[in-house]
C-alpha cells in the first residue's frame, strides 16, 4: 500500500488530479464527483460499476461493484467541488462480478464497511486467464490517499495484494515485460522526476515475488484482454 498524507483542504483535489494520470482517466474521480460538491448536509449513497474487462476469447468478463456513502452534517460546506471537512466517507461493500459464458458469480470482498472511498477496477487477465490484475484507490478520511494493485485468482477466489514500490509514494502499472512478469513504475510526491525515471518493481506472478530494476524496460503486452464497458453509476440516492 502506498500512502501520501495531505492537508484536509487539498487532499480530494490532489487525489482526483493524480488518479487521472493512471491507466484510465477518471476511473476513480467519476464516482467520487457524484458524491461530492452538493448536498453536503445530507447523506448521499451510490453504487458504481467499474469498467468491464473481457478475456481475449470473450468467454470471461470481470468487473467490480462498489457501494459508497458520504454522511453529511449540518456544519458541512461545499467549496464548489467537494464537501468539507473530508470526513464521514464510507465504503459499505465491494463485490467482484465474474461472468463466465452464461453464468454470473458475485463475491463479496470483505464483510464489513470500511472508512473512505474504495474504488476497484480491473486491468488485465494473465495470459492463461487464471487470474486478473486489478487496481484499487482509497480516498481516506482526513487527508490520505492510498493506491495499489492486487491479483484475484479466478479458480481459488483468492485476493493477493502486490507489494510493489513500498519505499515510494506512488505505484503505476506499466504492463507485462513477459507472460509472467508485470512492471510497476515507482515515484515519490515532490521528488525530481529524473530521480525515479527508471525505477521499476517487477512482480513475478509464478512465485509472487517482487524485484527492482533501475533501467529502461520493454513492455511486451499492455494487457491481456480488453475493456468492453466503461465505468458507470448504477444507483445514486440522497437522504
Amino acid at each position: 500500500m502506498n500512502k501520501t498524507i495531505l492537508s484536509n483542504a487539498i487532499f480530494m483535489t490532489f487525489f482526483l488530479s493524480t488518479v487521472s494520470h493512471g491507466y484510465t482517466q477518471n476511473e476513480a474521480s467519476f464516482p467520487i464527483r457524484a458524491l461530492e460538491g452538493d448536498n453536503c448536509n445530507r447523506v448521499v449513497e451510490l453504487i458504481y460499476q467499474s469498467e468491464k474487462l473481457a478475456s481475449n476469447d470473450s468467454s470471461t468478463k470481470v468487473y467490480f461493484e462498489g457501494f459508497l456513502r458520504r454522511i453529511g452534517k449540518d456544519e458541512d460546506q461545499t467549496d464548489g467541488e467537494f464537501c468539507e471537512p473530508a470526513t464521514d466517507r464510507e465504503t459499505l461493500s465491494i463485490k467482484i462480478v465474474i461472468e463466465n459464458n452464461n453464468e454470473i458469480k458475485k463475491i463479496e470482498l470483505g464483510s464489513e464497511k470500511s472508512p473512505g472511498y474504495r474504488i476497484f477496477t480491473p486491468i488485465s487477465f494473465d495470459i492463461k486467464n487464471n487470474y486478473i490484475l486489478a487496481r484499487y484507490y482509497l480516498a481516506n478520511n482526513w487527508g490520505s490517499v492510498d493506491t495499489g494493485y492486487f491479483t484475484y485468482d479466478l479458480k481459488s477466489d483468492k485476493l493477493s495484494y502486490i507489494k510493489a514500490c513500498q519505499e515510494e509514494d506512488w505505484v503505476e502499472y506499466r504492463g507485462f515485460i513477459s507472460s509472467l512478469e508485470i512492471a510497476f513504475k515507482c515515484s515519490s510526491y515532490g521528488q525530481d522526476p529524473t530521480e525515479t525515471s527508471f525505477i521499476y518493481d517487477i512482480f513475478n506472478s509464478s512465485n509472487g515475488q517482487v524485484y527492482r530494476v533501475r533501467e529502461r524496460i520493454r513492455i511486451k503486452h499492455e494487457r491481456f484482454g480488453e475493456i468492453v464497458d466503461e465505468m458507470s453509476i448504477i444507483k445514486r440516492q440522497v437522504f
